[in-house]
């Protein structure tokens, strides 16, 4: 643990993945402590079970470290760990069947666990807890295909570019953005058909007209 410490008070990020690229044990296990929380929160929001969550975290550090070595440091090691997980969760939706994977009964947010970033809803109308948003999401994202589910998560759950979504799915950007379109009017339908509540108000006449 001293180790550790020490390592990741007199090296920055860059430094860290350098020294892991050279097979540094203790450098590639800050870099694991560094990225756990990503890794799992995008694989959680792609496959909406904890549990599968943390085994598709395992694997993706396992992948990381056979496969770090080919790492381009041209390129943002972020976009490379999103693309190693991103594919894992789709991969797993795929191996699982998505009827089996994505029912109603999703894992929630456990009481101190840290929030995963804020995500939007198609037409949302009023201000929700991020764990609430998940919760939403969780049970209409059966609706959408393994595809969809994934840009959706990268776009509105991560916030990423359009471009750096189309080279973590291996597509173009308008492809990207067929997807996005797609998956936002799935959503929009099932939101208005299963949690209404959701959907902005119709606005009612003025008082005293």
């Amino acid at each position: 643990m001293a180790a550790r410490s020490s390592l990741a008070g007199s090296m920055d990020e860059r430094e860290v993945i350098r020294k892991a690229r050279e097979g540094d044990q203790d450098a590639f296990e800050e870099l694991v402590r560094l990225k756990r929380e990503k890794v799992y929160w995008v694989a959680y929001q792609v496959v909406g079970r904890e549990e599968d969550a943390r085994d598709i975290s395992q694997m993706v550090f396992l992948r990381v470290w056979k496969s770090l070595h080919r790492y381009d440091e041209q390129y943002a090691f972020n976009t490379w760990l999103h693309t190693i997980t991103t594919r894992l969760a789709i991969d797993f939706l795929r191996r699982q069947g998505r009827k089996q994977a994505l029912t109603d009964e999703f894992d929630e947010t456990r009481p101190g666990e840290q929030a995963a970033p804020s995500p939007r809803l198609p037409d949302q109308d009023r201000q929700l807890e991020a764990g609430e948003i998940q919760q939403v999401f969780n049970r209409l994202a059966r609706y959408l295909t393994e595809r969809q589910r994934s840009i959706f998560v990268l776009r509105e759950f991560q916030g990423l570019s359009m471009k750096e979504i189309a080279a973590i799915v291996g597509c173009r950007e308008s492809t990207v953005r067929n997807h996005m379109f797609q998956a936002r009017a799935v959503l929009r339908e099932k939101l208005k058909r299963h949690f209404p509540e959701y959907l902005p108000r119709e606005a009612g006449p003025e008082v005293g007209e």
